[in-house]
């Protein structure tokens, strides 16, 4: 429910969310795009930082998606991250271009069932590939180009349905988008 997560995001006192646009492109105004600038601390790395919110959207909004789709750049971490969140009982899976067809062919039906509730996974899920259920996007790290932000993007909102992307943007890296 994109109302829902307006108010949330807007009306955080912990997290400074920002709405950039509404839609992607004209076609497409049913998707809402949100991010946010991790600042650098001494205390916390970026990843602890980036962690840290993506666990607690997750836990908040569990009722509120369907389906989330998190996108990485580094297969060990995005594997770290898909074995955490199983720790707390999320229902996750990480898909990357290493596995072997058949692995990725088991996952993407777990997937369409609606048995995995977490999809992690690189830029091999940005393309090609309707996952109908997906309602929420997170960029946990930003892509390379800003074709494959879209790309990545354009994996919720599918069908006429609503979506929401939330990208969690580096302090280092804010000049780039």
């Amino acid at each position: 429910d994109i109302t829902f997560y307006n108010k949330l995001f807007n009306q955080s006192n912990t997290d400074n969310y920002v709405m950039i646009e509404e839609s992607i492109n004209e076609e497409e105004k049913n998707i809402k795009e949100y991010y946010t600038i991790i600042k650098e601390e001494k205390r916390l790395t970026y990843y602890e930082q980036k962690y840290k919110i993506l666990f607690s959207i997750l836990s908040k909004f569990q009722s509120k998606y369907t389906q989330c789709l998190i996108f990485y750049t580094q297969k060990g971490k995005g594997e770290a991250l898909s074995s955490d969140l199983r720790s707390y009982d999320f229902s996750t899976a990480f898909i990357h271009g290493d596995l072997s067809q058949d692995q990725r062919q088991l996952i993407y039906e777990q997937i369409k069932k609606l048995n995995i509730k977490i999809i992690i996974s690189t830029d091999l899920l940005s393309r090609g590939i309707d996952l109908t259920a997906v309602n929420l996007v997170i960029n946990f790290d930003m892509p390379y180009s800003e074709k494959d932000y879209y790309h990545r993007v354009g994996r919720t909102g599918r069908f006429f349905s609503n979506g929401i992307a939330l990208s969690l943007i580096q302090q280092n890296e804010e000049e780039k988008f």
